[in-house]
């Protein structure tokens, strides 16, 4: 059985926020002490602790756990929250329970598991927005929900900013694990094979920015066999 795992994209679907007990929304980022304070914003990171002591992340499980039928603050599905058609595409190609989404905010999660509203990436930022970009060595305590056996085979879409983390998320998993890369510089992981997709745009040169999707929809239409 083939998993798909793909990484999470920057542009969003408008979701739902945690509350805090003042009634700020709370906004998850990667670095919030670089975010000015206001009126409206609580700017949080996953594994900051609320005035109870609980944690975001911890609240999220519990959310999940008890509230998901119901979903009274409107979170999303991990892969309707993310605005390229790509995610519904693997979906409805592979089968929900088959689908993986690589959060740089939540770490390894089910394409159906609901997530609020965030803005944290490990790709490369302009300099107002610094806030976002999640560091190499920056601590979160990542979900890893990925669950295989020695039949499957994983493949990941994503650029090299964000291979590491899927490396490290499934490296205690012996299925066969497929890195699908776009870069000149082919990853090198110990038992990971890697396979390079390349797309000419309009203008005849390679896509860079945003590959993944393209890739996911040949994929899907079985031009881009693995």
């Amino acid at each position: 059985m083939k998993k798909i795992v793909i990484q999470c994209a920057g542009t969003k679907n408008p979701c739902g926020s945690f509350v805090d007990k003042v009634g700020k929304l709370v906004k998850f980022v990667a670095q919030p002490e670089l975010c000015q304070s206001n009126e409206k914003f609580n700017f949080q990171k996953p594994d900051g602790l609320d005035s109870d002591g609980i944690s975001w992340r911890d609240k999220l499980i519990t959310y999940n756990k008890t509230q998901y039928k119901e979903n009274p603050l409107k979170f999303l599905k991990a892969y309707e929250l993310y605005k390229p058609a790509a995610y519904k595409g693997l979906v409805d190609k592979f089968g929900i329970e088959n689908v993986y989404i690589l959060s740089a905010g939540w770490g390894l999660v089910n394409a159906d598991y609901l997530l609020p509203d965030y803005d944290i990436t490990f790709s490369s930022t302009k300099k107002k927005d610094k806030y976002k970009k999640r560091k190499v060595l920056d601590y979160f305590n990542d979900f890893n929900f990925i669950d295989s056996n020695n039949n499957d085979e994983i493949i990941f879409l994503g650029g090299k900013s964000y291979q590491r983390l899927f490396v490290k998320l499934t490296n205690h998993l012996s299925s066969k694990k497929v890195i699908v890369y776009n870069s000149d510089k082919m990853p090198n992981f110990d038992q990971i094979k890697s396979e390079k997709f390349t797309k000419l745009g309009k203008s005849g040169k390679r896509l860079n920015m945003n590959w993944q999707y393209e890739c996911a929809k040949e994929i899907i239409n079985e031009k881009f066999k693995i």
